[in-house]
């Protein structure tokens, strides 16, 4: 919109059409005329004033943005040029060294590229730019890596790269996502994609400056392994995160480093100090440990029964695609389970679905989809407390507590002869 407009009187306007006969002089001041509706002349202030592009000496890489500049210049400034050959002649005149001789001899030849800016701008190019196809931008785009670089020095790239590309938003967030520093994407792999990119890479850009904030370690070179690991302590010495990678890798300790025994089970791992138990929880000592929480309960008459509906149709799950990090806390999952007794190697010929959610503090959780299991099991059916009443019972509670029941799923024992309808 423009800064101001006002009429003017007859003998102003007089001198305005003076002044507009001076032509060119006219346009290239700060102001021009326009004619109103009521043939009154009417003062108008340019709204966008513009610096004139820097001059150009034929550097490759900075073609498109010359070029972009003085597009923009003609955009703002349309008065200031009457014609195709008067911004020809504003790009050559902003020319030096090697790319003003090559613009001399065409402007000399007077050759038909110059008569025209669109046929001017493509050859400008041709000559001037860099040639980039679009299957080039795309194997850049795949093959970025932020590696040492600076998070937001890495968008930009990858910003410039995607403005000439033809992807669409998903696959630029996978690509963006596959180039991120290791320690990132770990920490990226709670966020789903339906998020979008523009909310992708600032969550990235907030996890990078928290990781740099907490003074995260760089990575470590982990092929040189030592041949007789030695106990550690903990207070002393934490595990790097690949050094970690190989302990769980090589099924080592990840306190002393031994191969036949885990960490839970480690001797040489001194006991954790134990807050006291209050003296009304002193005969319920055995409920608290931790070692009885990761072993499998003997079978008693009350274990969970798998009763099958008549000609019930035995679950056949489908395979979940994992990441490579849900892969290896699968694997993880497994082992640790194998080596507890929770589970054990199945012959089943049914089998039910296995995947992870993400927890609240960025872990990952394992689960078991058994939902066409229970519509084809015989329903136990109780009667269960009124919410209300429930609530009703902690009238007068002054004191509330929490538990948090260790392993309680695998804790729940099956039934002797059931247990090969809830494979996973």
């Amino acid at each position: 919109m423009c800064p101001f407009s006002r009429k003017f009187s007859p003998v102003e306007a007089n001198y305005g059409v003076a002044v507009g006969s001076q032509g060119s002089q006219f346009r290239s001041s700060r102001y021009s005329l326009h004619h109103s509706s009521n043939k009154k002349l009417i003062l108008v202030a340019l709204s966008c004033p513009m610096v004139v592009p820097a001059a150009y000496s034929g550097e490759v890489s900075e073609c498109q943005g010359f070029l972009m500049q003085c597009q923009l210049y003609f955009e703002m400034l349309p008065h200031q040029f009457s014609g195709d050959r008067a911004k020809i002649a504003f790009i050559i005149s902003l020319l030096s060294g090697k790319s003003r001789r090559c613009a001399e001899s065409m402007w000399t030849i007077e050759s038909p590229v110059m008569q025209s800016i669109d046929p001017f701008l493509v050859h400008f190019k041709d000559v001037f730019g860099m040639s980039t196809s679009a299957l080039s931008v795309h194997d850049e785009l795949f093959s970025l890596r932020q590696a040492n670089r600076a998070i937001h020095d890495n968008a930009l790239h990858f910003h410039t790269l995607a403005a000439s590309s033809s992807w669409n938003k998903v696959a630029l967030l996978s690509a963006y996502r596959h180039g991120l520093n290791p320690k990132i994407r770990q920490q990226m792999v709670i966020c789903d994609d339906s998020m979008g990119l523009e909310m992708f890479m600032l969550k990235a850009q907030h996890i990078s400056q928290h990781l740099f904030e907490e003074g995260t370690p760089s990575d470590t070179s982990s092929s040189c392994s030592s041949p007789v690991p030695e106990p550690m302590k903990t207070d002393q010495y934490r595990l790097s995160a690949n050094e970690r990678q190989r302990h769980l890798h090589q099924r080592l300790c990840l306190y002393c480093g031994e191969n036949d025994h885990l960490l839970q089970t480690c001797s040489a791992r001194p006991p954790r100090p134990t807050a006291n138990l209050p003296g009304e929880y002193q005969d319920y000592q055995d409920v608290f440990s931790q070692t009885a929480a990761t072993k499998l309960l003997p079978h008693r008459p009350w274990d969970c029964a798998i009763d099958l509906l008549p000609g019930a149709k035995l679950p056949k799950g489908r395979v979940y695609p994992l990441s490579i990090l849900e892969n290896k806390a699968m694997e993880e999952f497994i082992r640790e389970a194998l080596q507890q007794g929770f589970i054990q190697p199945s012959t089943s010929l049914v089998a039910s679905s296995f995947f992870f959610v993400a927890k609240k503090d960025g872990g990952l959780r394992p689960c078991i989809d058994y939902r066409v299991l229970n519509s084809q099991t015989v329903k136990f059916a109780y009667p269960l407390p009124l919410v209300p009443m429930a609530l009703e019972e902690l009238r007068g509670a002054h004191i509330l507590s929490k538990l948090d029941l260790r392993s309680a799923y695998n804790l729940i024992r099956i039934r002797r002869g059931d247990e090969w309808k809830r494979p996973s």
